[in-house]
């Protein structure tokens, strides 16, 4: 969740509310009268969050026709335009299906 994601949900539900710098103006003081519970700020582009997104599939070779499960796992990069996402095998190889 970005600040600026937060500020588009509170103007969907008070149109006539805040503008975004105000928003922001005031969130910050409101964040300093507040114990953070697990409060985490991120720089754009800082970091890359990486996950597996759990089931396997299978990766077909066609130039041996063989079947491989390979185990998905997603990135997202802080902030960033885009999400990767990308297959590997299980063993030391690795296979990469580039979503761009």
């Amino acid at each position: 969740m970005t600040l600026q994601l937060l500020w588009l949900e509170y103007k969907q539900q008070t149109a006539d509310g805040y503008q975004y710098t105000q928003f922001c103006r005031r969130y910050r003081a409101w964040t300093d009268t507040v114990e953070p519970a697990l409060r985490q700020v991120h720089v754009a582009g800082e970091k890359t969050f990486v996950d597996y997104a759990g089931l396997t599939m299978p990766v077909h070779d066609a130039a041996s026709d063989t079947v491989r499960e390979a185990q998905i796992f997603v990135a997202a990069l802080v902030r960033g335009a885009r999400d990767n996402s990308a297959a590997s095998r299980k063993t030391r190889s690795r296979l990469t299906l580039d979503n761009y």
